[in-house]
């Protein structure tokens, strides 16, 4: 069983040190802007990039609203990765006004 936890845009947004971020959404789609520091892979790059990831590490995968984020989750949840789903996505990370860079 593949146990992935749910972190709010709040909580991320407060504990942003203790997260790698990866964004999985499309590159056009990064023109809205991207969470500090977040690494842009985009879902169907992931396999090939995720031999590379820290089994240390904690990852907060991020996607437009929620859905492609689930996918990530589960695949990087199998390779053995800690992993949590930013509920609500980018677009609730900037509906609340949360910081982003270009």
């Amino acid at each position: 069983l593949v146990v992935v936890k749910a972190l709010t845009v709040d909580d991320l947004a407060r504990n942003l040190d203790e997260w790698t971020v990866i964004d999985v959404r499309e590159p056009y789609e990064f023109r809205s802007g991207v969470i500090p520091g977040a690494r842009r892979i985009p879902l169907d790059a992931l396999p090939s990039h995720a031999h590379g990831f820290e089994q240390d590490r904690r990852y907060a995968i991020v996607c437009a609203s929620g859905n492609r984020n689930q996918v990530a989750d589960a695949y990087l949840a199998e390779q053995g990765y800690a992993v949590a789903n930013v509920v609500g996505g980018m677009s609730l990370w900037l509906g609340t006004g949360h910081p982003v860079e270009p």
